[in-house]
């Protein structure tokens, strides 16, 4: 089994919020999927699928942004999921709006979501799709927990529907041919200051 988590925090407050695109991401892979993601295990939304063969477990934390190692380790050691077959996927501060990365490892980040999944399983060594939302340019938690502007919205929603793809791609192919078929997209939004 594959375990596929998107990050994000809860509730109607922090829907379509920058810190959410895990979340976002993983809607988007249920609806390819017509898959239903309101089992409530762990302190997780989840629900399972197959996709060619191999059966997909997917994810959303309900335990907030700053406790989602909990909730997925507790998943993961459930259904006795190996590290290597767990893909998360987060908002990333230090890419460019829109932007994705596929890496199979890498240290936090100051990301306080990847911070606490790194603590639960004493490992830098997890897959991960990023989506960058760029630098604040405000507070960070302010930026984190805003919506995106009419003007971004659609560049996201493209970001989220790729990632969705790369997601699936990574359960048939692994790691490295995601990293090699999606890394070389340019999808971030290039926003002229004026």
């Amino acid at each position: 089994m594959k375990l596929i988590a998107g990050l994000g925090n809860p509730g109607i407050r922090y829907a379509g919020t920058r810190h959410n695109c895990g979340f976002l991401t993983i809607d988007q892979i249920a609806e390819k999927l017509s898959l239903d993601i309101r089992k409530n295990e762990h302190n997780n939304l989840s629900g399972t699928a197959f996709w060619h063969g191999e059966k997909i477990l997917l994810a959303k934390p309900q335990s907030y942004m700053n406790l989602s190692g909990i909730p997925i380790y507790a998943l993961a050691s459930y259904y006795h999921i190996d590290v290597e077959d767990i893909l998360i996927i987060s908002d990333d501060l230090d890419l460019p709006p829109a932007a994705l990365r596929i890496k199979r490892n890498g240290r936090d980040g100051g990301h306080n979501g990847w911070k606490s999944i790194i603590n639960q399983f004493a490992s830098t060594e997890i897959n991960r799709i990023k989506i960058g939302v760029g630098r604040a340019p405000i507070a960070t938690a302010d930026y984190v927990l805003s919506r995106f502007s009419a003007e971004e919205a659609p560049y996201f929603a493209k970001t989220f529907q790729i990632a969705a793809e790369a997601a699936l791609y990574w359960v048939e192919n692994g790691i490295g041919p995601a990293m090699n078929k999606y890394n070389g997209m340019d999808l971030a939004i290039h926003l002229v200051e004026e």
